[in-house]
């Protein structure tokens, strides 16, 4: 029994000293934004891209990281849902906050500009999406659209933005790159549902904010793949289905955040 308790105090001594650097607690790397273009105050929603409702299989934007260190820790995107659930009865049923569906962050090599170069990374995850709140009777009405819904701000909109967030851990990022955002939807995205439902009116939002940190690499311009050759700027003529720069996009920069890990600063001398 004696060998053992010494044995164990041992164990613990080491793993304190492991967690303590003269006389402080070591700290960890700290997760700290490289780019950003998100608002610090989100509005009730925002301008944003449907996958549904414009052919989209992926849509994203060519950006430069403006930390120093280059380990990533996570990325936020800015979506936008204009579901409501009563329109989904079995699914509100199941969960009265939202659904959850299967949300895609790619990120590439910058090609010969402005192609997309190889796929450094890709993560999957499922998020929950939160139902559009209930209508306010005090927001106009438009003919031929639902009422809209009251936000915290005071103002009406017909969508709710809300943020969701890839897990990144272990991933290292250049300085430069492309990302994109795919998800399905009933007849659109990589692999189409086949069927109906609320993810037909997810949207990823979109920022008129220049970055805080970092630098959006060409504000008029985004990566977009879409099968419908009239929604690109010059009509499809450099291909459809692609995901590839368009141009016109000025004010509608894909909003996102990408957080490296940055390490804690050396510990005061003794």
């Amino acid at each position: 029994m004696m060998r053992k308790t010494i044995n164990l105090l041992s164990g613990l001594a080491l793993v304190t000293s492991l967690f303590i650097l003269n006389g402080n607690f070591a700290r960890a790397d700290s997760p700290t934004p490289a780019y950003n273009n998100i608002p610090n105050s989100i509005p009730g929603n925002v301008p944003s891209q449907g996958f549904e409702c414009c052919s989209t299989k992926e849509i994203g934007d060519h950006i430069r990281l403006g930390e120093t260190q280059r380990k990533a820790a996570s990325a936020t995107i800015l979506m936008s849902n204009w579901a409501a659930g009563v329109t989904y009865p079995v699914l509100l049923a199941a969960n009265p906050n939202g659904y959850t569906h299967a949300i895609t962050l790619n990120i590439y090599q910058v090609g010969t500009p402005p192609n997309v170069g190889a796929k450094i990374a890709s993560v999957t995850q499922n998020f929950l999406v939160p139902w559009l709140p209930q209508n306010d009777p005090t927001c106009p009405f438009q003919q031929g659209t639902v009422r809209k819904w009251r936000a915290p701000d005071g103002n009406c909109y017909n969508g709710i933005a809300f943020p969701i967030t890839f897990n990144l851990t272990g991933i290292a990022l250049p300085d430069e790159f492309i990302f994109g955002v795919a998800y399905n939807s009933h007849h659109h995205g990589y692999t189409p549902v086949g069927a109906a439902g609320p993810y037909d009116s997810l949207n990823v939002g979109t920022s008129d904010i220049s970055p805080i940190v970092g630098t959006d690499i060409e504000p008029d311009a985004v990566y977009w793949n879409t099968t419908h050759g009239p929604f690109y700027a010059d009509g499809g003529a450099a291909g459809v289905g692609v995901f590839r720069r368009d141009t016109g996009w000025t004010g509608y920069a894909i909003a996102a955040t990408f957080n490296v890990l940055v390490p804690p600063p050396p510990p005061p001398p003794p």
